[in-house]
């Protein structure tokens, strides 16, 4: 299923995101939302190769340098692995907007240092759309996997 998944947004990115996001900077970037809630809910061994295919895909057909959604996609991985397991909690709403407003921050800063050019108003809106789309991914996987029975079950006893 996660298959079929990684397809359909990459599917959106390549297809009607990407050219709404060449008119709308408000437009979220649906591979880092699929790979934080994925390494979020999930474990780090599936989300890499979700990561490094993903990457390649967009990699193949984009228009960027050959290897920046790659190293991007994997980076998000890594760093959301390391910040649920370290320093933020998985039950919290919180902290998981707080790992995605971090790794938001990845894939144009890369492509900030390869380009030269650095646009803190179309990065500020694309991490704000992020942001709120991670609310509502978050709160639906959440609630279909049941997780907050989980996480107030392992609290209270």
């Amino acid at each position: 299923m996660r298959w079929i998944l990684l397809l359909i947004v990459v599917g959106l990115s390549l297809g009607p995101l990407g050219h709404l996001s060449q008119s709308y900077p408000f437009t979220p970037n649906l591979l880092v939302v699929f790979l934080w809630a994925v390494s979020w809910f999930g474990v780090r061994s599936q989300t890499l190769s979700l990561a490094i295919v993903g990457g390649l895909l967009l990699d193949l057909v984009g228009w960027n340098w050959f290897g920046l959604w790659s190293v991007s996609a994997v980076a998000v991985v890594l760093i959301v692995d390391a910040l649920k397991g370290r320093l933020l909690d998985a039950g919290s709403i919180l902290h998981a907007l707080l790992a995605l407003l971090i790794v938001s921050l990845v894939a144009p800063i890369f492509l900030s240092i390869a380009t030269g050019t650095f646009a803190i108003k179309e990065i500020s809106l694309v991490i704000l759309g992020n942001v709120i789309l991670g609310i509502f991914v978050y709160y639906l996987l959440a609630m279909r996997l049941k997780l907050f029975q989980r996480w107030a079950g392992r609290r209270i006893g």
